[in-house]
């Protein structure tokens, strides 16, 4: 082997550099490879300025007062009723219950509430069902493709969904929802009571058309 050529000694920078990249490959060799993380998702997550694809960006708190949000869609899903149903906020999705009203059941899942419901339309069963199948029906046609309005102060309104939901007022095309089921005699007056946030009131009891 000749003897290394020093040039303006750089020999000795190119010997430094050779053994640490021994040792780089010789660990590299005996170690397991560990995944890092690229630094400007670090830095960006650290600036709030990335977030996980299914973070919601509102988050539900209970107030005493009405929030407002313009522009929300509904959501069509095998879930929806007359009075309960999906909407986006922006890219959040949350359930929602109509405040004053209270639409006919779908099914029988609830014979007491089906019996109270159709003595209060005047109707049978039978017909009490086929009108919360006609409101679930004209909802989801009014709604669908609307830019609609929402009010609502993040009361829990319970259900049996697995997801939560809140009472709310929705509003579609300057129109009160809850005015309109009543005024088409799909809804009755009944459930939580709490001052409207436009201070106007809510339909009179009517009875429910031919179905």
């Amino acid at each position: 082997m000749g003897r290394p050529v020093t040039v303006h000694g750089f020999t000795a920078i190119a010997v430094t550099v050779g053994l640490r990249l021994n040792h780089v490959v010789s660990r590299s060799m005996n170690e397991p490879v560990r995944p890092r993380p690229p630094f400007l998702a670090i830095v960006f997550l650290a600036l709030g300025l990335l977030a996980p694809a299914d973070a919601q960006t509102i988050t539900p708190k209970h107030s005493r007062k009405f929030t407002r949000f313009d522009d929300c869609a509904f959501v069509p899903t095998s879930f929806v009723d007359g009075d309960s149903f999906r909407l986006r906020i922006g890219q959040d999705e949350f359930v929602f219950r109509l405040y004053y009203v209270d639409c006919p059941e779908t099914d029988d899942r609830f014979p007491d509430r089906n019996a109270e419901q159709a003595e209060y339309f005047g109707i049978t069963d039978a017909e009490s069902l086929a009108a919360g199948k006609a409101a679930k029906e004209y909802v989801a046609g009014l709604l669908t493709g609307k830019a609609l309005t929402v009010f609502t102060r993040w009361a829990s309104a319970l259900g049996s969904s697995r997801l939560p939901r809140y009472y709310a007022v929705v509003e579609v095309e300057g129109r009160g929802l809850a005015d309109l089921l009543v005024e088409n005699g799909l809804a009755r007056l009944h459930g939580m009571s709490v001052n409207h946030p436009g201070g106007t009131k809510q339909g009179k009891r009517v009875k429910c058309p031919a179905l």
